[in-house]
């Protein structure tokens, strides 16, 4: 090795080795100066060969940097000397950051989406109407193309005009003015088709199915005008008992379009049949679909019919809260419903407190004789003394004759039956009847029933 060789060349040159000892110890000083000389080279090599094993070991232990990260520190470098500077072409950044900014970039679209989904729906809806709108004057203006076309547009012009004017207060009149865009869009594709009749009796079965869903648009201008109407969501419970729903005349519209595209020779064009099937989807009505499932599970409970529960659910505020803010109905609609509903109910109370007070008041002007009552035979002693009658009586009955008289200065009638001429048993009899007649009329409080103040 390397360093055996170093150590002969030593021996040889400063020991004498090798032919040079015959001097002898005539002359030490070169020899004593070889000598140190050697040693020095030695500790050298010495040192040299410890601080390459070390290095060794510390490369060993310590493992090399990969290939991206040394290029990525000259890099950074740049960087940091020229933020103009490119980036090195060989540089990819690490999959994982590339992982980590699509998920950030993904969550930040849903907030986004989440952010703005209330305003969305609003205005691609109004968007639609505009489109529906136009394309509904261009069928106007093509006249005679399509049978029936002009009343049609007609009826559909005044729903897109009263969603637009009442989409804030519930969901349902968007998904109405939504219903009235696929119809026009429907009519827009029958129209391009016009010459597509498959027979010639078609054109008749068109203008029929035409007349149809004009009277159909009239029925749902009408369901959809009643949102306008003051007290309106209380109303929806009775008009969906009583079967008057949007969801209703949706489906009747999709089935009257449907056999207006049997009247064409449109089934092997692939494309505009999924396009007009696509159109055929009925709406959803949030606010009917609750308040008919409210509707049925309570008279499925109480045994009774849907007319019976919609009235009773359209006092209750809960209920009608609920079923409203599921169906995002505006809560200013909510609010002005619930707002009459305390009104009323203050009226009532404030009524009845003016009832209160005039019966405090007619009790104070009765004397001590109106307030004398105790039992006689079971039956209330309801003897009253009258201050005036008179003598002809202005009407008869079978048994008994009526008299104008006062009472406490107030004027009441007076059924006076005569005893004279009948038997003791028959007089008993008429007793006991009169007794029982008047045990039921002290009893029963109505403003049907004739008021009884005494015998």
């Amino acid at each position: 090795s390397w360093l055996d060789d170093t150590i002969a060349w030593y021996e040889k040159n400063f020991t004498g080795g090798g032919g040079g000892g015959g001097s002898g110890g005539s002359d030490s000083t070169p020899t004593i100066a070889g000598a140190a000389a050697g040693g020095a080279v030695a500790f050298i090599i010495i040192g040299l060969c410890i601080w390459r094993y070390f290095c060794r070991k510390s490369a060993i232990s310590s493992p090399r940097p990969s290939k991206a990260k040394l290029e990525q520190i000259p890099q950074n470098e740049g960087n940091e000397e020229d933020d103009e500077e490119a980036p090195h072409p060989s540089t990819k950044p690490p999959q994982h950051s590339t992982s980590q900014h699509s998920t950030l970039q993904h969550s930040t679209s849903q907030h986004s989406t989440s952010q703005h989904s209330s305003s969305q729906p609003s205005e691609s809806s109004a968007a639609a109407r505009v489109n529906a709108r136009a394309t509904a004057d261009l069928l106007l203006a093509a006249g005679g193309m399509l049978p029936g076309i002009g009343a049609v547009c007609r009826a559909a012009k005044a729903i897109l005009d009263s969603c637009d004017e009442m989409e804030a207060k519930a969901q349902d009149i968007v998904a109405a003015g939504q219903r009235v865009c696929d119809t026009i869009s429907f009519l827009s594709i029958l129209n391009e088709n016009a010459a597509s009749f498959q027979t010639g009796n078609a054109k008749a079965l068109v203008e029929q199915h035409m007349t149809e869903l004009e009277g159909l648009l009239n029925r749902f201008q009408d369901a959809v005008a009643s949102f306008n109407e003051k007290g309106w969501l209380r109303r929806k419970w009775h008009s969906i008992a009583h079967g008057n729903l949007l969801t209703t005349l949706d489906h009747n519209i999709v089935a009257c379009l449907d056999k207006l595209k049997a009247a064409y020779s449109l089934a092997n064009d692939r494309q505009t049949k999924l396009q007009m099937d696509k159109l055929l989807k009925a709406q959803t009505y949030a606010l009917e679909v609750a308040m008919f499932k409210e509707i049925k599970d309570m008279a499925k409970k109480d045994g009774t019919t849907h007319e019976v529960a919609a009235s009773y659910l359209a006092k209750d505020d809960a209920t009608t809260r609920a079923v409203a803010q599921k169906a995002d109905v505006d809560s200013h609609e909510i609010l002005a419903e619930l707002s009459a509903s305390i009104k009323k109910v203050e009226s009532q109370l404030s009524g009845m407190e003016q009832k209160m007070y005039d019966i405090e008041h007619n009790l104070a002007r009765k004397t001590s004789q109106d307030k004398a009552r105790e039992l006689k035979a079971g039956v209330l002693n309801l003897e009253v003394e009258i201050d005036q009658m008179e003598s002809k009586p202005f009407a008869r009955g079978g048994q008994a004759q009526v008299h104008r008289a006062f009472l406490d200065e107030q004027l009441v009638a007076v059924k006076q039956v005569p005893l004279d001429n009948i038997t003791e048993s028959e007089r008993e009899k008429l007793t006991n009847e009169l007794k029982r007649e008047l045990a039921i009329m002290v009893k029963l409080h109505s403003p049907l029933v004739v008021q009884l103040y005494g015998i």
